[in-house]
């Protein structure tokens, strides 16, 4: 291995190398070391990894301000990590001053190269009206795809279920209840207890699911058991199950 190199890749490498202790002492003040000499010479991956060492101190002193510098230096050359952490920083002001339209920006950048939270941040804020109008279509296409990518809360999100003027089920995102369900369950499947508490809850009333009462406690037992605010919601609705006449 080469001690000193001067190319920015292996620059880059080497620092890598002593960030995770892999073939050398773990090191991060040297691993800062090599990334910044990589990414003055233009290195994305690197200054990816720069702006991490000054957002979390790893090395170096923290400094929000020259996490943010970085970044951007990364994100303009199209690193997807970089452009998340720029977004996620810009849409909660920090290092910078808070831009919601920004933070979008790079988010949506991030998210058409495949970066899940990404994709997750953006179908939240194109549901909520965060900083971009409005759009629950576009919501539910993002949520998606970050949500096929294993992504929990994407997932608990497009399982979400409420009524319409009539007092009909229907799903937010997906108007196919059992789809919802799908997303509910897999959420569920990944310790999100919003999604336990949702998936007991359709099983004892059979929203989109076929009415099954051991189910439901199943999986209201499951957010039972979390140090969770859904936990409380939970044990609630179990005491009420074994409350209520035929539903033991």
């Amino acid at each position: 291995m080469n001690d000193n190199p001067t190319n920015a890749d292996e620059q880059y490498e080497l620092g890598i190398k002593y960030r995770k202790g892999d073939g050398v002492p773990k090191d991060l003040k040297k691993a800062a070391y090599w990334f910044t000499k990589a990414a003055e010479q233009g290195n994305a991956d690197a200054q990816t990894m720069l702006g991490v060492s000054y957002d979390k101190g790893d090395g170096v002193k923290q400094d929000k301000e020259k996490a943010n510098y970085w970044y951007a230096k990364a994100a303009e050359q199209g690193n997807a990590i970089a452009q998340t952490m720029l977004g996620a920083n810009y849409g909660n002001g920090i290092g910078v001053k808070q831009d919601k339209e920004k933070a979008n920006y790079w988010y949506a950048k991030a998210a058409e190269q495949g970066n899940v939270m990404a994709q997750a941040n953006l179908g939240f804020n194109y549901a909520n009206g965060d900083g971009i109008p409005k759009d629950l279509k576009k919501a539910a296409y993002w949520l998606t795809k970050a949500a096929e990518q294993g992504n929990a809360n994407a997932q608990a999100a497009l399982g979400l279920i409420d009524v319409d003027e009539n007092g009909v089920p229907v799903g937010i995102f997906i108007e196919d209840l059992e789809k919802a369900n799908y997303w509910t369950t897999k959420a569920a499947e990944q310790g999100n207890a919003n999604a336990q508490v949702a998936l007991g809850l359709n099983y004892t009333d059979g929203i989109g699911v076929p009415k099954d009462m051991e189910k439901a406690r199943y999986w209201l037992n499951k957010a039972a058991e979390q140090n969770d605010e859904a936990a409380e919601i939970a044990k609630r609705e179990l005491s009420t199950l074994n409350a209520v006449p035929g539903h033991e």
